[in-house]
């Protein structure tokens, strides 16, 4: 659900529907999740071409920035299709680190609150491994682009290159692209960005792929 409210009024109900005696409150942090979700982006839009329309504007023919940055994105799309970008983003695809995590707490069995303790110590784990981190804030890149200033207040805009340094290191010293992830994640926090693989990778990335049952609101 987009309301964060709404997310812990739903596990409160869930808790209280279906509490047992002498039993913990089960663990659903990993299955209930607060985000918009039709606005996110999947490996398979990010590995190909970077979306020359997310800096489309109704200007004509008339100059703006846009105009320039549109033709950057399709050289560099170019580049890429020739296989001469300095890295393959087909490299990256997910980390088999944190899947390997997100089965894990899957397979444990909530018998007691230790069990509960250990799901959620696994669960924060995952999320802020370095490889869930860099490759979230490369999924952010790529959606940030449609949501972009485009007043030429920044020195850098959301590009296939920009993915490459963040997946080379997305720890970068190097300022302006400091000042890209920064306003990047302004970006994704404000629109609650929310990408399916990352999200519950057990289930796109997992040894037994898709899901048993999704609801949603509203119910599509």
């Amino acid at each position: 659900d987009l309301n964060p409210m709404a997310v812990e009024l739903a596990k409160g109900s869930l808790w209280i529907n279906s509490a047992v005696g002498r039993k913990p409150l089960n663990f659903l942090d990993h299955h209930i999740k607060c985000g918009n979700s039709l606005i996110g982006t999947k490996s398979e839009l990010v590995e190909g071409e970077f979306p020359v329309d997310a800096y489309e504007t109704s200007g004509g023919r008339d100059w703006h920035v846009g105009n320039e940055i549109r033709k950057r994105i399709r050289s560099e799309n170019r580049e890429r299709a020739k296989g001469s970008s300095e890295s393959s983003l087909r490299e990256w695809d997910i980390g088999r680190e944190y899947v390997d995590i997100a089965e894990q707490i899957e397979e444990i069995e909530e018998q007691g609150a230790e069990d509960i303790r250990k799901k959620k110590q696994l669960y924060d784990e995952l999320r802020e491994s370095d490889p869930y981190q860099q490759e979230k804030l490369a999924y952010d890149v790529w959606t940030a682009a449609f949501y972009w200033p485009m007043d030429g207040s920044v020195d850098e805009y959301p590009s296939p290159s920009t993915i490459d340094k963040i997946r080379r290191d997305h720890n970068t010293n190097e300022r302006v692209l400091q000042d890209l992830t920064r306003l990047t994640t302004e970006i994704a926090q404000k629109q609650r960005f929310f990408h399916w693989e990352l999200e519950f990778p057990e289930v796109f990335a997992g040894s037994s792929p898709g899901f048993d049952c999704v609801l949603g609101n509203p119910p599509w």
